[in-house]
C-alpha cells in the first residue's frame, strides 16, 4: 500500500487522499487492507491490483512530478542565455492553454499539478530523488532505456551550480565574499535536508572560497554536519544573515521571506542584492539592479 503523503501536509493528505492504492498477493491480503481503510471506502478511488503495478504507481507518481520540474527547469535553462525571457511568464502562459486550465461553470480551474511546472533550484527531500533513481537502476538492470528520467536527474542536479553562476556573473571571484543563504529545508512548512539544493549550493560556494552566513526559520543547524556541512555562519534572524553581506540568496519558500525589500537589504549587506531562488517575491519591492532571479537575464 504505497502512501502519497507530501511532507508538511501529511495530515490533510491523509485523510484527503485521491486514491488509495492496495497492492494484493491473495484475497485476505486485499481483505486485510479493505478493512484498514473502510473509512475512507465511500470517499475515494480504490485502486486494487497486484504488488508490482502498487509499487509502479507509487513510482510514476513520483517520477512524473520530478519531470514536471525538471521541464520548467530546462526551459529555465535556456531562457537564462536570452536576455529579456521570464520564464516564469512563459510557464504561466503555458498553464493558461485550455488543455491545462479548464472551465467549469465560466470558471477557470487550474490543476494543482501546476504548482511543479515552475523553475526553481531543483527538486529535493527524500521522495522525488529516491524514486526517479530506483526507478531508473531497476530498469536499467532489465535493460530497460530510462532516457528522459535520467535527464531529469541530471537537470536536477544542475540547478545549484545555475545558481552559483549567476552568483559569479554578479558579484565576479567568490572568494572571501559573505553569501547570505537564506532557507536550508528542501521546501517550507518541514526541516527535511535530504537532497536540498542549497546545501550543494553551499558545498560549490565553498569550494569557491566564499563565505557563508545560512538562515531557516525550522532547520536545527546541528543536523548540518551530518549532511557535509561545516564551517558556515548559523543565524538566528534574517537580518543577523544579511548583516555586512556581498550578496544573499533564496532557497526556500518561506512565507517569512516574502517580508524581504529593498529597505532591508540597505540597511543590513554591504551591497544590496539578492537572487530569487524560487521566483516567489515580489520584484517591485526591490530597486533595479538589486533583485535578480533564476529563469531570467535582464
Amino acid at each position: 500500500m504505497p502512501e502519497f503523503l507530501r511532507e508538511g501536509q501529511a495530515v490533510s493528505d491523509f485523510m484527503n487522499p485521491d486514491k488509495i492504492v492496495i497492492g494484493f498477493k491473495n484475497l485476505n491480503g486485499k481483505n486485510f487492507a479493505r478493512k484498514v481503510f473502510q473509512y475512507f471506502k465511500k470517499r475515494t478511488l480504490f485502486i486494487e491490483t497486484n504488488f508490482q503495478t502498487a509499487e509502479m504507481i507509487k513510482y510514476t507518481n513520483n517520477a512524473f512530478f520530478s519531470t514536471l520540474i525538471s521541464f520548467a527547469n530546462e526551459i529555465a535553462n535556456i531562457s537564462e542565455k536570452i536576455s529579456g525571457i521570464d520564464t516564469f511568464e512563459v510557464i504561466n502562459a503555458l498553464i493558461a492553454d485550455k488543455r491545462i486550465t479548464t472551465l467549469m461553470q465560466k470558471q477557470k480551474i487550474i490543476p494543482e499539478f501546476t504548482t511543479y511546472l515552475f523553475p526553481g533550484c531543483g527538486f529535493g527531500g527524500s521522495c522525488f530523488p529516491k524514486d526517479v533513481k530506483a526507478i531508473t537502476a531497476y530498469a536499467s538492470s532489465v535493460n530497460a532505456a530510462t532516457p528522459l528520467l535520467n535527464s531529469v536527474l541530471t537537470i536536477n542536479e544542475e540547478r545549484p551550480r545555475q545558481i552559483v553562476l549567476l552568483a559569479e556573473s554578479l558579484i565576479g571571484i567568490l572568494k572571501s565574499k559573505k553569501i547570505s543563504v537564506l532557507g536550508l529545508a528542501f521546501k517550507p512548512n518541514t526541516d527535511d535536508l535530504r537532497s536540498s539544493p542549497s546545501l550543494e549550493a553551499i558545498k560549490i560556494l565553498q569550494k569557491k572560497k566564499a563565505v557563508i552566513s545560512v538562515y531557516d526559520p525550522v532547520v536545527r543547524y546541528t543536523k548540518l554536519k551530518s549532511f557535509g556541512i561545516s564551517n558556515v555562519n548559523t543565524c538566528t534572524t534574517i537580518e543577523k544573515c544579511l548583516k555586512n553581506s556581498d550578496l544573499a540568496i533564496v532557497f526556500t519558500k518561506w512565507e517569512e521571506f516574502k517580508s524581504l525589500n529593498s529597505k532591508l537589504l540597505n540597511k543590513h549587506m554591504k551591497r544590496p542584492l539578492i537572487i530569487d531562488g524560487r521566483g516567489f517575491l515580489d520584484k517591485n519591492k526591490f530597486r533595479e539592479n538589486e533583485y535578480y532571479k533564476i529563469g531570467y537575464k535582464k
